[in-house]
């Protein structure tokens, strides 16, 4: 855990410059986009913002992000809001460090390119600071994007996507309204439970996953109903970051399968709202 005021120094050594990526409305009109651009130049770090990342994020999106960056010289990125605004701001990452490279979109990365470029250490260096309690984003090395053309919804992933700095502040993760805490806590759920029933499941990432499902039974209904409860939110954002490590390890398997075709095609549906459908029907078997 993490609070938004003391990230300036540690970001300051990481990069001196930095995109700070974020959605179309919640950050700013909560007043955390303000601060943290605040909080980053007061440590000397200068910071250009770009704002507007849709919930699935587009390829179009990640690209004129890329191209921001690089306009700007910019050596860190900054994700702040919930999974679109972080993985966005992953694949800006990969793609900024790789430009020189001759990458000129995100789409080259994925496995459905003809491309299929590899992912180095090239990427620029990422900073998460997550607003919900269900992506796990901020500690996982993936990131989601939709082609703008075919609704084609891959993923990435590589080692060199694990943020440098992740960031858990209440205070943030507070604010989350009723509907979007249920939904976001339904999805660490299921990271849980693919997670266990995953091919990959292992003891170590078994211990993460089932103790995420245990403070999700515990915790996402007082969380829910009060949302002022910081040992609720506290609880379940530790829920979030031990389902994210889980995956990293054992990653997801059908729910998630299930979703990502549906919202390429029907990017209004959160993936949230998605991934909880079939939750109840997996649990039973």
């Amino acid at each position: 855990k993490e609070s938004l005021e003391n990230i300036g120094d540690k970001v300051s050594k990481i990069g001196s410059k930095s995109l700070l990526v974020t959605g179309k409305r919640s950050m700013s009109r909560l007043g955390f986009l303000d601060k943290a651009e605040g909080v980053l130049k007061k440590a000397g770090v200068e910071v250009v913002r770009y704002g507007g990342v849709e919930p699935n994020p587009t390829v179009g999106t990640v690209n004129r992000g890329a191209k921001l960056a690089l306009e700007h010289n910019c050596d860190v990125v900054v994700g702040l809001g919930g999974g679109s605004a972080m993985d966005t701001a992953k694949a800006i990452a990969v793609l900024t460090g790789h430009w020189k490279e001759g990458a000129t979109s995100i789409w080259s990365f994925s496995s459905l390119s003809e491309e299929k470029k590899v992912i180095t250490p090239r990427t620029l260096p990422i900073v998460a600071i997550t607003s919900t309690s269900g992506t796990g984003s901020h500690v996982t090395k993936y990131a989601v994007f939709t082609n703008d053309k075919t609704s084609a919804k891959p993923g990435i992933g590589s080692e060199f996507m694990y943020p440098r700095l992740s960031v858990v502040d209440l205070d943030i993760v507070s604010t989350m309204p009723p509907i979007v805490t249920a939904t976001t806590g339904f999805d660490v759920l299921a990271h849980a439970m693919e997670s266990i029933i995953s091919t990959a499941s292992n003891p170590i990432s078994e211990l993460y996953a089932l103790e995420a499902i245990r403070m999700v039974y515990k915790y996402l209904p007082r969380a829910y109903t009060k949302g002022d409860d910081r040992e609720a939110r506290e609880k379940m954002a530790l829920a979030d970051t031990y389902a994210g490590w889980a995956i990293t390890v054992s990653p997801p398997e059908l729910p998630h399968a299930m979703s990502h075709p549906i919202s390429g095609h029907y990017p209004d549906i959160s993936h949230e709202n998605l991934i909880s459908l079939p939750i109840r029907q997996i649990g039973e078997e």
